[in-house]
């Protein structure tokens, strides 16, 4: 795989004109945060980024099932943040946060590809500092509620424990996989974690629930391995018994409908090699979510 990923200069001679593409006009800008130094398994969410930006200039851009073209509203491509391996998790976190509220200061839709989940620590706390009564909603196999891993608190299974200290509007769904003390954790503070076999067996149910415990403004993590590893086994640490596309799908076209999402990140993807089939499924769904979120969030029919 290509060492410099050439993203920025791909997504130019893309077949969009500039109306479509110039930071002045997009509503959505689209954030590469490429690292993995923490990542405990499968390598490989480095190349992440371009494998699904690679992927997104293939697609068709017309939603049949919404009936609009969701790039009408603008897509930018920031210059891609790109780290080494051996990069402290902090010093990345800290940048992407910079990154990240710059976009918002312009008013902008951040969406960030990552990379390791770690990267969606600095994300939220950009978030938290723009928006007072956020919530965040994380998809995700796993708890990732350790206090610390391989000697660092802000290992990718830490995660969802940095967040839930920055902020007590935390969700999580999707999980199937967690230590004993993460178990016990869970037990003693009652936290909002839907596993992922409640959520299949009564997906209705349990997303009006989910929708219940969510401030109006939500920034959206979706930890890639949230799908069962049959249909996604491209990711750092894949686990069986996972949500489908439709399922997927089904939470954040409900989510989009009630509340006012301000951002989303996609990670943990771990792309295999000649094989494009995850690329593309990863670049559909960040152009499905964008999709609802312009026709439910902004009002759009183009």
């Amino acid at each position: 795989m290509d060492t410099n990923p050439r993203i920025l200069e791909d997504f130019k001679a893309y077949r969009l004109s500039k109306e479509f593409t110039s930071y002045e006009k997009a509503k959505f800008v689209i954030l590469p945060v490429m690292y993995e130094g923490t990542v405990s398994y499968k390598k490989g969410t480095f190349y992440a980024p371009k494998k699904i930006m690679d992927a997104f200039l293939n697609l068709e851009l017309y939603d049949e099932e919404l009936g609009i073209s969701a790039y009408k509203l603008g897509i930018y491509l920031e210059d891609p943040l790109i780290f080494d391996s051996k990069e402290k998790p902090e010093i990345v976190i800290e940048k992407t946060q910079q990154r990240v509220s710059k976009i918002l200061t312009h008013g902008k839709l951040p969406v960030i590809l990552g990379g390791e989940h770690s990267i969606t620590i600095g994300c939220v706390k950009a978030m938290l500092k723009r928006y007072k009564n956020l919530s965040i909603l994380i998809l995700d196999a796993h708890a990732d509620l350790r206090d610390e891993f391989m000697k660092s608190r802000y290992n990718h299974a830490c995660t969802s424990a940095r967040i839930r200290e920055l902020s007590s509007e935390v969700v999580q769904v999707g999980v199937r996989s967690m230590s004993r003390k993460e178990g016990e954790r869970l037990k003693k503070e009652k936290l909002d974690l839907y596993f992922a076999k409640d959520f299949l067996e009564n997906k209705e149910t349990v997303v009006k629930e989910i929708l219940s415990k969510l401030q109006k403004d939500v920034y959206v993590s979706i930890d890639v391995d949230v799908f069962d590893s049959s249909i996604l086994p491209a990711v750092g640490t894949p686990e069986p018994g996972g949500l489908d596309w439709y399922s997927v799908l089904f939470l954040l076209k409900e989510l989009s409908k009630r509340k006012k999402i301000r951002g989303f990140d996609l990670v943990e993807f771990s792309p295999i090699a000649k094989f494009h089939a995850y690329d593309f499924m990863l670049a559909k769904l960040m152009y499905k979510f964008l999709g609802y979120i312009s026709v439910f969030n902004y009002q759009t029919s183009i």
